[in-house]
């Protein structure tokens, strides 16, 4: 239920976004599934929306990511206005092919350094609050 923002082009973590568990087996699969609560300062604002894990505390990385084009992410939504705050939502189906504990982290960024992403908030004004969560489900192979 925490508020965040960014004006950031680079992948910022969301605070209070993150989770820990470890697979069973090297052959299961996590279901990475998220619901955010967005608003942006401008009708032509982009929000990006990445999951990133970290094996057994070796760094994070991100998963999901489109390819081949200038800006890969796993997720993105459209700021309609500044006065509009919606949920968006995104999953992921991720193969960390270990059973060393895993941590995944939600990330997001804007699409311009002069547009500004708000999480669990309106851009406009602080008046109306929400909550995002993060769940990851192990799926046995």
């Amino acid at each position: 239920s925490d508020t965040a923002s960014t004006s950031s082009t680079s992948d910022v973590a969301i605070t209070g976004l993150s989770l820990t568990l470890t697979p069973s087996a090297t052959s299961s699969k996590v279901l990475v599934m998220f619901d955010v609560g967005t608003a942006g300062n401008n009708a032509n604002a982009h929000f990006f929306f990445t999951p990133y894990r970290d094996i057994g505390g070796g760094g994070y990385n991100a998963i999901g990511l489109g390819v081949g084009a200038t800006y890969n992410y796993a997720s993105a939504h459209y700021a309609t206005s500044n006065n509009n705050y919606s949920a968006f939502g995104g999953n992921f189906l991720d193969s960390p092919n270990t059973t060393s504990e895993i941590t995944y982290k939600l990330y997001f960024r804007s699409s311009s350094g002069s547009y500004t992403s708000y999480i669990n908030r309106r851009a406009a004004d602080d008046a109306f609050r929400g909550a995002s969560s993060l769940t990851c489900m192990e799926v046995g192979a």
